[in-house]
């Protein structure tokens, strides 16, 4: 059977149409990734520490914000103890963090556009395996301390601690910043957390709420664990160097981080659950 020279036309026409579509979507995906730091692509082989002061842990979204280790003893290593979870890309590589009480970050540096990005919806994921719950453990930070009431920064994601005192909530990931209107906001797990064990995490914020996830499990889907409501925005719109593997407290770095940390990304949206790196369908 012959197909008319028409048909030809208007089935490329339309194949061009789906793949056009098909790029700009793509595209589209790709740059609401603002940063995206993997320690799989770094050049810094099992075992060993990237070099003090270079831009040695690189940005797979591609948007020029690497990250840089402060120098110092005992510095993160990339270790081939990676969460077993499926994901679009290969993951080979995790970064250890094993100093148990030193301050170990890697930031980014003071003239990087992301330090300023305005963020008023934003996606915050990454993947954790902590050795010690005993003190407070920054996961991801963004520096600095706008609302001198509460001590917390514009953004920190952290494994806190289990110990007597009854203002502490326990061994629970905590996610503590300063939303848009600048009043100070928190989010929790439900239930306190195991040491020792690989976890994931997505943190959604609208112009209106936040909402925190965790994956506890290969096999099963991320967990909604808490929302709370937020005014003026994700993050107030400040300008705060980003660090992973510590926190920030009463307007100075500290909650070193100690154990395993993958897959951090910030995303300039509030991604559905389906996109969320370790999703579960």
């Amino acid at each position: 059977m012959k197909i008319s020279p028409g048909l030809n036309r208007r089935a490329t026409c339309h194949l061009a149409h789906l793949c056009l579509l098909a790029l700009g979507w793509s595209s589209t995906l790709h740059s609401q990734t603002v940063a995206w730091w993997r320690f799989d692509d770094d050049g810094v082989p099992a075992g060993t520490a990237a070099k003090a002061m270079t831009n040695a842990y690189q940005d797979s979204s591609q948007q020029g914000n690497a990250l840089r280790r402060n120098e110092g003893a005992h510095p993160p290593e990339s270790s081939t103890n990676v969460p077993d979870w499926k994901m679009e890309k290969r993951n080979t590589l995790s970064l250890h963090f094993p100093a148990k009480m030193q301050s170990q970050e890697i930031f980014s540096e003071p003239n990087l556009a992301l330090n300023s990005l305005e963020l008023p919806e934003v996606t915050l994921e990454g993947a954790f395996q902590c050795e010690g719950s005993e003190y407070f453990r920054g996961i991801l930070c963004k520096d600095g301390q706008p609302n001198p009431s509460f001590p917390f920064p514009l953004l920190q994601v952290v494994f806190t601690r289990a110990d007597p005192d009854p203002v502490n909530i326990g061994d629970h990931l905590v996610v503590q910043w300063t939303d848009g209107k600048g009043t100070g906001r928190m989010l929790k797990t439900i239930a306190p957390l195991v040491v020792g064990r690989w976890y994931a995490f997505a943190v959604v914020m609208t112009q209106t709420t936040a909402s925190l996830y965790v994956k506890h499990e290969a096999k099963k889907d991320y967990q909604l664990e808490q929302v709370v409501p937020i005014e003026g925005g994700a993050l107030l719109n400040a300008t705060g160097r980003w660090a992973v593997g510590r926190g920030f407290f009463d307007g100075k770095t500290d909650n070193p981080y100690y154990g395993w940390l993958d897959e951090i990304r910030i995303s300039k949206e509030a991604l559905p659950k389906e996109k969320f790196l370790f999703h579960q369908p």
